[in-house]
């Protein structure tokens, strides 16, 4: 009988304990090690906001429409831009539409849909974490528009990174690893130098753009799978290639 495919999930707790129970549903056997945690920022007042608003991610939208709604700024005639289906759900919650990229979850896509479109909106906010997001920030800026960042959250190394990576390495070892963002990846390369286990860049990851895939592979880990797609379902499809 095939044993259960191991992953080990690194994304911040509340997201990575409602993953790793619908993979240990789906027949994988799932453990969490969150590596960072998310802080939110509160907007300086009074704050500019373009009358193109681009939300990055999920947290984007979740930590920085109440800021501002409550700033009782117009959102009427303004256009909001989604990174990613989650986004545009959380965006839909406030009864906004967000337009997105057809394909794709990442600040390329993005931009390419927006050249596609021809004339480009003189300034952006960008709705946004700490720090970060610096691509498609010069990409914006590349296509002569004027950019301005809304910081809404920060994302700051988890406690318990090393007790938790110790726990792991006296278990089985994971058969793959996710590791969907620059951030973590560090975190987690640094976590194994200090503990000296090496032995750790032998396991299978996989990232979230092959900006990251290639940090990876500098920072020694083996073997590095691109998934550009970060939503839950394509991991899971991903997860079922991987095990055949």
């Amino acid at each position: 009988m095939q044993q259960p495919l191991k992953v080990l999930i690194t994304r911040p707790m509340q997201q990575a304990q409602a993953l790793a129970q619908q993979l240990n549903a789906e027949g994988y056997q799932a453990s969490t090690l969150p590596l960072l945690e998310i802080q939110p920022i509160e907007l300086s007042s009074p704050f500019y906001a373009a009358n193109t608003l681009i939300f990055v991610s999920a947290n984007a939208a979740i930590f920085g429409l109440n800021q501002i709604e409550a700033a009782a700024v117009d959102l009427a005639n303004t256009r909001l831009l989604a990174i990613g289906p989650a986004t545009q759900t959380e965006i839909a919650k406030h009864g906004f539409v967000a337009d997105a990229a057809e394909s794709g979850f990442r600040s390329e896509e993005l931009l390419d849909k927006l050249k596609s479109e021809g004339q480009v909106s003189p300034e952006f906010s960008l709705v946004c974490g700490e720090g970060g997001r610096e691509f498609l920030e010069q990409g914006l800026r590349e296509m002569g528009a004027q950019v301005n960042r809304l910081e809404v959250y920060r994302r700051i190394s988890a406690e318990g990174v090393d007790s938790g990576l110790k726990e792991l390495n006296q278990r089985d070892l994971p058969d793959l690893i996710s590791l969907m963002n620059e951030e973590s990846l560090n975190i987690f390369e640094n976590a194994i130098c200090r503990l000296g286990l090496e032995g750790w860049k032998n396991i299978p990851v996989v990232v979230s753009s092959s900006r990251i895939e290639k940090t990876a592979k500098d920072l020694g880990f083996i073997q590095v799978f691109c998934q550009t797609d970060p939503t839950e379902s394509a991991l899971i499809e991903f997860l079922t290639q991987f095990s055949n």
